[in-house]
């Protein structure tokens, strides 16, 4: 038993994207607010987390991406900041697989907003919205992407970049393909059984 849970764990193990990590503004710093200086998001980084209010843009570079990649999704929440009375803020996210070169440069992906109140036991509107930039990296390994908050109160962002980490490069070549872990689950749970029914079978032949 002992063995299957070891392999169990190795297989589990591989399954995982090599260095991913969660990079926070919190504890990185401030990020970039420079069209033409943007924050440089390390291979293996699977999520970001940072806020922003009137006046703020974060500005980002991913390189090394898939080609396969379709997409990256943005949330945002003020849940953490409302109190009471009317809260309201959003802005815009641009992105190009070419640098930025001024400001509001590149593909405009859409708008996020939140606008909410409490009256009592009602209330009206929403403290979260999402994005997705549907981009396509056929061709280009590296996106930029800046969220440019225009107006309001400030609001917390998760950039998911799962399904869309960047690889590691293997010796100056492209990226190592990524195995997300949903994708592997059923091999895991038939690998661990297969091991079971191996030790079972040689416990009988023992008895026998």
């Amino acid at each position: 038993m002992g063995l299957n849970y070891w392999i169990a764990g190795a297989l589990l193990a591989a399954a995982l994207p090599a260095g991913a990590a969660t990079v926070s503004e919190t504890s990185l710093g401030e990020f970039s607010a420079s069209w033409t200086a943007p924050t440089t998001l390390a291979a293996g980084t699977d999520t970001v987390t940072g806020s922003g209010a009137a006046g703020d843009t974060d500005v980002f570079v991913l390189s090394g991406l898939n080609d396969s990649v379709t997409g990256l999704t943005l949330a945002f929440s003020g849940a953490d900041y409302y109190s009471a009375g009317w809260y309201g803020a959003g802005g815009s996210v641009l992105y190009s697989t070419d640098p930025f070169e001024w400001a509001w440069d590149g593909t405009n992906a859409g708008s996020f907003s939140v606008g909410y109140m409490s009256l009592g036991l009602f209330s009206i509107g929403t403290l979260e919205d999402s994005l997705t930039i549907p981009v396509s990296m056929a061709g280009s390994s590296t996106l930029y992407v800046a969220l440019v908050y225009t107006y309001g109160q400030r609001l917390d962002y998760t950039m998911n970049l799962q399904g869309f980490v960047p690889g590691e490069e293997a010796g100056g070549g492209g990226p190592l393909p990524v195995v997300p872990l949903p994708a592997t689950a059923g091999l895991l749970m038939g690998g661990a059984a297969l091991l079971g029914a191996v030790g079972l079978r040689r416990r009988k032949a023992k008895r026998a």
